[in-house]
């Protein structure tokens, strides 16, 4: 077990597209078809509060086992352990918007999960650790507990965002992006790989280098935001046409 919680990686690396990839990815969609479903039976589910708790508490508590386990190989550092990237950051808010509900919460992080969480599980900054290892099951676990909360919370509570949530979303991302920043050249850290690409391959390396990334990520997540709310512009048309029809 001390291999398994271990600094370094055990036998089987990650592989992008690997067996174990492909896995995870096939659970999560999975998820979301059952989520999809079942939602009627979880909306009257007696016990519903008490397992949008369990999955909060369990999102916050992945993301803090991270730097606990690099805590407990002696190798913690405010550099990499901080919640303090889109995805560490989204797991304990959509851990805390599990819990409390808040639809103006759910407006910013539907866009975050939907576009930076799906991105980072196509191509995931795992470097050398694989199935045999902690770290991947982390990953796993928080990454794909964030896109099944926002889809539980459309599905099961049919939270919506509207247009004006696309730029709410993009505020936030500006202010966060700002302040991880500031972070990083203050405590020489790489949050947000904004300084230099992750070491895996990845989208970013096609991008140019600091400081002219960050428009490019801007600009391209204010494309890919109107992208993931393209669904809620059929379903509201729809919506109209069967109140016209109706009427």
């Amino acid at each position: 077990m001390h291999s398994f919680f271990g600094p370094a990686p055990i036998d089987k690396p990650f592989v992008l597209f690997g067996q174990a990839h492909l896995i995870m990815l096939i659970v999560m969609f999975t998820l979301i078809f059952l989520i999809y479903l079942l939602r009627h039976t979880l909306r009257a589910f007696k016990y519903e509060k008490n397992l949008r708790w369990i999955l909060g508490f369990t999102l916050i508590f992945t993301q803090m086992a991270y730097g606990l386990n690099n805590a407990y190989n002696g190798i913690g550092s405010i550099q990499k352990d901080l919640p303090l990237s889109l995805c560490g950051a989204s797991m304990i808010l959509v851990g805390i918007l599990l819990i409390n509900m808040n639809k103006g919460l759910f407006e910013i992080l539907y866009f975050w999960g939907i576009v930076g969480v799906i991105q980072a599980l196509i191509t995931p900054n795992l470097g050398p650790y694989g199935p045999t290892h902690f770290r991947f099951y982390q990953f796993a676990v928080g990454h794909i507990g964030i896109i099944v909360s926002i889809i539980y919370l459309v599905f099961v509570h049919k939270f919506k965002p509207n247009h004006r949530s696309i730029y709410k979303s993009l505020l936030a991302l500006l202010i966060f992006t700002a302040f991880v920043l500031v972070f990083n050249v203050m405590f020489d850290a790489n949050y947000l790989f904004l300084l230099k690409s992750p070491e895996n391959k990845s989208a970013l390396d096609l991008f140019p280098k600091f400081p002219w990334n960050t428009l490019v990520l801007f600009i391209l997540s204010w494309c890919l935001f109107y992208l993931a709310y393209l669904p809620f512009v059929f379903t509201g048309k729809k919506e109209k046409s069967a109140t016209v029809t109706n009427e």
